[in-house]
């Protein structure tokens, strides 16, 4: 059984490399997580939802400072 949990998990791996190409963040952390959750021993699934993690938390930071608008310095 965990040897069919661990090939599970890492198809779930590869389909959230798949969104995070693509740009859907939180589509891939879920995906992540749900690979964590089936082999909690995952290296790969904890360091790409870390990565899938600060992507979001960029993409945060840039909508926020983006909101501001280019201020023209006098």
């Amino acid at each position: 059984m965990i040897r069919k949990n661990s090939k599970i998990a890492s198809a779930h791996n590869n389909l959230g490399n798949i969104f995070m190409k693509e740009g859907r963040y939180e589509d891939a952390l879920k995906i992540y997580k749900k690979a964590i959750s089936m082999n909690p021993k995952s290296s790969d699934a904890w360091y790409f939802a870390g990565v899938a993690y600060e992507a979001l938390m960029l993409q945060e930071e840039i909508a926020v400072k983006g909101g501001r608008g280019y201020q023209k310095k006098e």
